[in-house]
């Protein structure tokens, strides 16, 4: 009878990790369409666009994308589209791309702070700070699914990562190595955060002095380090190629997508460069609710100084310097560090990728996260404990509202797409000989789905 107890107990824990993770998404769950936002446009023939990538330099298909400079590096993403496409239907699979990632986002969490920390509660508490917060309504309302599907992977890449450090597993680090390639080839923004933990983490985990130990351990790592690279070569090779295309440096787009990222909104899990659609989310609410909300933000963040204050290992020591060195990153060319970030973008070879600044404050809610684990381990060990984390998971959820409306507040809601689009596509392709072709309009670029001559 314990034993069923248990499995029940145990069964109730997932379902609850998938229904937070799926929840702000219902609306695309439930209904029929096609969806589309921002610059997720799920492509209606993923093969065709995977044959694409093969070609090494591709114009039309860049469509001015600054950083993508090897149609190769953007294969990953297609081949997915292509077997989500050929196991559901395009339609389906373009719905259930983004309750994907959240679902991946929170069980890798999960599985991240039970190594940790354990316990059911500290683990919950730091998967809603990773898939309830600001940052993350951002990027879905911009369409940046696979900067998203890299964020959903990264927890459990750092778990094996810790497993194969601490406890010396080549099989844990190999597997580990594995996903921190997919998660370069997928999203080299996050890729370029992720791999500094990865190489300084060593130095946090051996005592000052043991240089023998750091030594064996960074074995580990470069042999990690190693596969990974050796993965991407397929289009790392062709870099030489095209780096006499690259521009130089262009610092009034950095100022420009910098402008919301001042150290309040940074530390706020904020700071993304347009903020209309928050406008439109406080505009249906009362001030002082507004008001509350603004401080309520600052929950993350108090809960992470929290760990910082009354926790102790070497795992806090390291995300203690993540939340240091992230939150400086992520000002971009803001005060008060605005010369040491204008330096890096202007001497460090391909910094200009983080031209977004905002982008880094991924990996904050990665650090705010792991930390609110801690700390809800500290406040569970008190007498009113229990009824403090009970108030800060529901400030958590109010603070990112939107995603609990299931369809954020009306921006996430399925397309209808002109249904003989298919059929006509079908057509053209068996055409041979001469003839005037009608021009389908390209899937990359929008959604309107408008017909031109």
């Amino acid at each position: 009878m314990k034993t069923v107890g248990l499995n029940i107990f145990s069964i109730l824990k997932l379902v609850c990790i998938v229904f937070l993770s799926a929840f702000p998404f219902m609306q695309l769950i439930v209904r029929e369409g096609y969806f589309a936002i921002g610059d997720h446009i799920f492509p209606f023939f993923p093969d065709r666009e995977a044959a694409r990538c093969v070609s090494l330099w591709d114009e039309s298909f860049l469509m001015g994308r600054l950083t993508t400079p090897i149609p190769l590096a953007n294969l990953p993403q297609y081949l997915v589209y292509y077997v989500l496409a050929s196991l559901l239907n395009v339609e389906v699979a373009s719905r259930l791309f983004f309750p994907l990632i959240f679902v991946i986002a929170g069980f890798s969490m999960y599985f991240l702070s039970r190594y940790l920390v354990g316990g059911f509660i500290p683990c919950l508490v730091s998967v809603i700070i990773y898939i309830y917060n600001p940052w993350i309504i951002n990027r879905v309302l911009s369409g940046h699914s696979f900067l998203l599907f890299a964020y959903a992977l990264t927890p459990l890449m750092l778990t094996l990562y810790f497993k194969g450090v601490d406890g010396r597993s080549l099989k844990q680090a190999l597997l580990s190595s594995f996903l921190l390639a997919l998660i370069i080839s997928i999203s080299y923004h996050l890729a370029s955060l992720i791999i500094p933990i990865i190489l300084i983490y060593p130095i946090f985990r051996v005592r000052l002095g043991r240089v023998r130990d750091v030594l064996s351990l960074y074995g580990l790592v470069a042999l990690m380090a190693s596969f990974s690279i050796l993965l991407n070569s397929y289009w790392i090779t062709t870099l030489p190629t095209v780096l006499n295309t690259l521009g130089g440096t262009n610092i009034a787009d950095v100022e420009t997508l910098s402008r919301e990222s001042n150290i309040v909104n940074v530390l706020r899990l904020h700071g993304y460069f347009w903020s209309g659609w928050w406008n439109v989310f406080k505009s249906g609410l009362p001030k002082l609710i507004v008001d509350l909300w603004w401080f309520t933000s600052f929950l993350p963040f108090t809960l992470s100084i929290l760990a910082i204050a009354f926790s102790r290992g070497s795992k806090i020591k390291l995300l203690t310097f993540m939340l240091i060195v992230y939150s400086v990153l992520a000002v971009g060319l803001n005060w008060p560090f605005s010369s040491l970030n204008r330096f890096l973008y202007e001497n460090v070879p391909f910094y200009i990728i983080h031209r977004d600044p905002n982008k880094i404050v991924a990996a904050l809610c990665l650090t705010y996260s792991m930390l609110a684990a801690y700390t809800t381990r500290w406040l569970l060990n008190l007498r009113w404990g229990r009824i403090a984390v009970a108030i800060a998971v529901m400030l958590l959820l109010f603070n990112a509202w939107p995603l609990l409306t299931g369809n954020l507040y009306g921006y996430v809601e399925p397309l209808d797409f002109p249904r003989d689009y298919l059929q006509v596509d079908q057509w053209l392709q068996d055409q041979y000989g001469d003839f005037r072709v009608l021009w389908l309009p390209p899937i990359e670029i929008g959604a309107k789905f408008s017909w031109s001559p």
